[in-house]
C-alpha cells in the first residue's frame, strides 16, 4: 500500500495539497453563507473551489498555471450564469425552448474542442469551464433556486480562496529537506536493484520502469512547487531536491548504458558488488553523512581484466563510476540553479490559433465536431421524451471523451468500473451509517479522499468521486436515493455509449494512426540533441541540462507511445505499424543511449583539451539522415544513404567511431521501417 501511495504521490505533497484545499472549500462557504445567509451561496463557492482544485491537478508545471486558473474562474462564472438562465425555459421537455440550451452548449462544446489547437492545458481548462456549465443546468433541473447574483458572487469567492491557497505556499522550509532524506534513498535503492538484477531482464526493466516513474513525478512536483515558494529557507531545499534528482537521473541513465553491454556477459561479480555499496553509500548524503566511495575493485579490473571485455562497456563502466563521484561531491548553490520558465497564455493568439485550425481536414476541427454532437445528442433525446435526465448523460460523454476509439474504450472501462465501485460502496456505506455522527465524519472524509486520489489512476479517482456523490444524494433524497444513484449510473453509461457510436462512425480516428506523428516527434527530439551537441562543441561548452531535458521528455513521449499501443491493441485494428512498433522503440531507444555516451565523451574531451572539432561533421551526417527519415515520414523527397561510414571524419578515435556507427545502425533500422510503412 505505501509503495503505491509512494509512485503516485512522492513526498506526500498531494497530500498536504489536499487538507489545504479543505480548509480553503471551509473558509470560501463560511463566507458565502455569511454574505447571503442560505445553504445554496456555500455549496456554489464550494463548487467553485473544487474544481479549481481538479484543474490545478491536470496543468502541467511549464504551463502559465496562474494565468489559467484566473482565466478559469472568470470564463466559469459567466457560463454558470448564462446557463442557468437559458436552463429555466429549456428543460421543459419542448422542442423549441430546448434550442435554447442546446444552441449556446455546442457552440461551447465546440470552442472546447477547438481550444487543443492552441494547447492541451487550454483544451483542460475549458472541458472544465464545459463541466461548470453542465452542473448549472443540473442545479435548475433539480428546481434550486438560484440568482445571478449568488453565482458571480459565491462562485468567485471559492475560486479565487483556492487560488490563493494553491499558489501561496504554508509549508515550513524544513519539510522539503525532510522530504530529500526520506524519498531520495528510495530511488537509489531501485537503482542498486537495477545493478543486481543487471541480467534479469524482465526484474531490470521493472525496476527502471520504477525508478525513471518516480523521478519524473518528483521533478514535477518540485518544479510546480518552485514557481511560487517565498521563503528562501525553501528555496534553497528545494533547489538543492532539484539539483539531486538531475544528478540521480543521470545516474540511471548511466545504468541503463551499462546495461546495454553487460545484460548478456554479465558484469564482474567483485564490480557488481562495489557498484551496489557506493550507490547505498549515496543515500548516506541525505543524511547528512559524508559517502565512502571506494574504486579498488574497478581499478583492479582496469588493470587486471579489461582487456578482455569490449572497450565499449569498460567506458560504459568508467562512466557510472564518473557519475557516482560527481554525485558525492557537495552541493554548491552558487552554481547550480534550476528554473522552471512557464510559457505565457496569450487570450488572443489562442482565439487565433483556434480560428486558423478551422477546416475539414483538420483533426482538431474533427474532434471539436464529434464532441458537440456527442454532448448534444443525449441532451435534444432525453429533453424530448421527457426523461429530465439529460445533462446526466451529457456528463458520461464530457467524462469519458478521448479523440480516438481506443483512448475512449480504456478511458470507459475505468470510468465505468470507478462508478461501480464508487456506487456500491457509497450505498452500503450509506445504508448503515445514515443518521449517525459516523456518516457525516465518513462524508468529510471522502471529500478529502475525492482531492487527494485526483493524482491516482482514473478508475480510483472517478470511485472516491461517485462515492462522495452517493453519500450527498443519500442525505438529500434518502427515502429514494438508491433509485436516484441507479438512474444516474444508467444516464452517464448511456453517455458513454452515445460517445462511442459518434466517435465511431463519424470520422474515426484510431489510435494507430497516432502512433506515426509520435515516432516523428521522437526522431525530431533525438535531431534536437544532435544539433545541441554539435553548438556545445562550437561554443566550447555543452548544456548539459538541456540535454537532461530533452531525454526526460523523450522518455515521457516513451509512455505515451507504450499507452497509445495498449489503445491500439482494444480497437482490434491490428495495422503492421503496431507490430513493427517494437523495433522502432528499439531503435529509437539505442540512438538515445548512445547519444548520452557522445554527450559524455564530448565533455571528457573538451574538459582534456582535445581538438573535437572533426566531430561536428560526423554529428551533422546524423542530423541530416534524421532529415531524411523525417522527410520520408512526411512524404517528401529523401535520399537515404544506408553505408556512409566514408563520410566520416573523426575515425582514429575507435570509441566514437563505434557510437556513430551504432547511432547509423539504428537510423538505417527506422529508415527501413518507416519505407516499408510508406508504401504499404
Amino acid at each position: 500500500m505505501m509503495d503505491y501511495v509512494r509512485k503516485y504521490d512522492p513526498g506526500y505533497f498531494s497530500f498536504v495539497f489536499a487538507f489545504k484545499a479543505c480548509i480553503s472549500l471551509v473558509i470560501s462557504c463560511l463566507i458565502a453563507y455569511y454574505i447571503f445567509e442560505n445553504r445554496i451561496a456555500a455549496i456554489l463557492a464550494a463548487f467553485g473551489g473544487v474544481y479549481v482544485f481538479f484543474l490545478i491537478f491536470n496543468l502541467g508545471p511549464t504551463s502559465p498555471r496562474k494565468s489559467y486558473v484566473f482565466f478559469f474562474i472568470v470564463v466559469s462564472t459567466i457560463c454558470a450564469a448564462l446557463f442557468t438562465f437559458l436552463a429555466r425555459d429549456a428543460l421543459t421537455g419542448n422542442i423549441r425552448d430546448i434550442l435554447w440550451l442546446v444552441i449556446p452548449i455546442i457552440v461551447l462544446s465546440f470552442i472546447v474542442g477547438m481550444a487543443n489547437a492552441y494547447s492541451l492545458e487550454l483544451y483542460k481548462v475549458m472541458a472544465s469551464v464545459m463541466m461548470v456549465a453542465l452542473v448549472a443546468c443540473l442545479y435548475v433541473e433539480a428546481k434550486v433556486a438560484l440568482t445571478t447574483l449568488e453565482i458571480v458572487v459565491s462562485m468567485p469567492i471559492g475560486g479565487f480562496i483556492a487560488m490563493f491557497f494553491i499558489f501561496f505556499s504554508f509549508t515550513p522550509h524544513k519539510i522539503y529537506g525532510r522530504y530529500v532524506r526520506t524519498h531520495y534513498p528510495l530511488i537509489l535503492n531501485l537503482c542498486t536493484l537495477m545493478i543486481k538484477n543487471i541480467q534479469n531482464p524482465s526484474l531490470y526493466h521493472k525496476e527502471r520502469e520504477e525508478a525513471l516513474t518516480l523521478i519524473a513525478n518528483l521533478k514535477k512536483v518540485l518544479e510546480s512547487k518552485s514557481g511560487y515558494i517565498k521563503n528562501p529557507y525553501a528555496i534553497k531545499n528545494i533547489q538543492r531536491a532539484v539539483f539531486y534528482i538531475y544528478r540521480i537521473e543521470e545516474l540511471a541513465l548511466s545504468i541503463n548504458n551499462l546495461h546495454e553491454y553487460t545484460a548478456k556477459e554479465g558484469l564482474n561479480p567483485k564490480l557488481k558488488k562495489e557498484l551496489m555499496h557506493n550507490l547505498m553509500q549515496l543515500s548516506d548524503i541525505f543524511s547528512g553523512h559524508v559517502p565512502k566511495i571506494t574504486t579498488k575493485e574497478l581499478n583492479s579490473f582496469l588493470q587486471e581484466k579489461a582487456s578482455k571485455y569490449n572497450a565499449v562497456q569498460v567506458d560504459a563502466l568508467k562512466i557510472l563510476y564518473l557519475k557516482i563521484k560527481i554525485f558525492s561531491k557537495p552541493y554548491n548553490l552558487a552554481i547550480n540553479k534550476q528554473e522552471t520558465r512557464a510559457n505565457r497564455f496569450d487570450v488572443f493568439k489562442a482565439c487565433k490559433v483556434s480560428f486558423m485550425s478551422i477546416g475539414w481536414r483538420n483533426e482538431v476541427y474533427r474532434f471539436s465536431v464529434k464532441y458537440s454532437l456527442a454532448v448534444t445528442i443525449p441532451l435534444i433525446i432525453a429533453t424530448s421524451f421527457d426523461l429530465y435526465r439529460g445533462i446526466w448523460m451529457c456528463f458520461g460523454v464530457v467524462a469519458t471523451i478521448r479523440p480516438s476509439v481506443g483512448g475512449l474504450h480504456n478511458s470507459g472501462k475505468d470510468y465505468i468500473l470507478g462508478n461501480i465501485l464508487g456506487a456500491l460502496l457509497g450505498i452500503g456505506v450509506a445504508y448503515i451509517t445514515h443518521g449517525t455522527l459516523v456518516f457525516y465524519v465518513i462524508l468529510a472524509v471522502a471529500i478529502f479522499f475525492m482531492l487527494y486520489t485526483r493524482i491516482y489512476p482514473s478508475w480510483l479517482s472517478t470511485a472516491t468521486l461517485v462515492f462522495s456523490l452517493v453519500l450527498f444524494y443519500s442525505l438529500l433524497y434518502y427515502h429514494d436515493y438508491m433509485e436516484f444513484v441507479l438512474q444516474r449510473f444508467i444516464d452517464v453509461i448511456t453517455g458513454f455509449v452515445v460517445a462511442i457510436a459518434v466517435f465511431w462512425v463519424i470520422w474515426p480516428r484510431y489510435s494507430y494512426n497516432t502512433l506515426f506523428d509520435q515516432f516523428k516527434k521522437q526522431i525530431n527530439e533525438l535531431k534536437t540533441m544532435t544539433i545541441l551537441l554539435e553548438e556545445g562543441i562550437s561554443n566550447a561548452h555543452i548544456d548539459k541540462t538541456l540535454l537532461h531535458s530533452k531525454q526526460s521528455e523523450f522518455l515521457g513521449r516513451n509512455k505515451e507511445i507504450k499507452a497509445i499501443i495498449k489503445e491500439s491493441k482494444n480497437e482490434k485494428r491490428f495495422f503492421w505499424i503496431i507490430e513493427e512498433s517494437k523495433g522502432v522503440m528499439d531503435a529509437l531507444d539505442s540512438i538515445l543511449m548512445h547519444l548520452n555516451e557522445l554527450t559524455h565523451f564530448l565533455s571528457d574531451s573538451m574538459s582534456k583539451g582535445k581538438d573535437i572539432q572533426l566531430c561536428i561533421n560526423d554529428l551533422n551526417i546524423i542530423k541530416i539522415r534524421f532529415d531524411m527519415i523525417s522527410n520520408l515520414m512526411t512524404s517528401t523527397p529523401s535520399y537515404f544513404e544506408y553505408d556512409a561510414q566514408d563520410k566520416l571524419l573523426m575515425v582514429d578515435d575507435k570509441y566514437f567511431s563505434w557510437v556513430v556507427k551504432s547511432i547509423f545502425d539504428s537510423q538505417s533500422k527506422l529508415y527501413s521501417i518507416a519505407s516499408r510503412y510508406m508504401y504499404y
